[in-house]
C-alpha cells in the first residue's frame, strides 16, 4: 500500500490533500510544526529541518512513499517583514527536505 507523507499537513492545502489521499485508501502520515501533533502527525519545523531528517531518517519504504510538500511561509507581510527567514524557510530548508527523500 503506498504512503503519502504531507510535509505540511496541518495547513490547509496539506489537510486537504491528506484527507483526498485517506479516501483513495493511501496510508498518510502528516508533518506538523506544533511540538505535539495530531495523531498520525509527526513534528517537522522547516527552521529546523535536521530535527526531522535525523529523527525519520529510515522509517518510510522508498519504493512505496509518495512525499508532498506543502508547507511554507505563505503570509505576505510575514514575508516582507523578514524576507532572508521566509526564503530559508521557503527555498533552502524544502530543498534540504526534498533532497533528503531523494537519495
Amino acid at each position: 500500500m503506498p504512503t503519502a507523507l504531507v510535509i505540511g499537513g496541518d495547513g490547509l492545502l496539506g489537510q486537504t490533500l491528506s484527507q483526498y489521499m485517506l479516501a483513495l485508501g493511501w496510508r498518510v502520515t502528516r508533518t506538523s510544526r506544533r511540538r505535539f501533533p495530531a495523531a498520525n502527525s509527526v513534528y517537522l519545523d522547516l527552521q529546523v529541518p535536521e530535527e526531522f531528517i535525523g529523527q525519520y531518517h529510515d522509517i518510510y519504504n522508498p519504493s512505496e512513499l509518495v512525499v508532498f510538500i506543502t508547507a511554507a511561509v505563505t503570509g505576505f507581510d510575514r514575508c516582507a517583514r523578514d524576507p532572508i527567514e521566509s526564503r530559508r524557510i521557503n527555498v533552502e530548508n524544502t530543498a534540504k527536505i526534498a533532497c533528503h527523500f531523494l537519495n
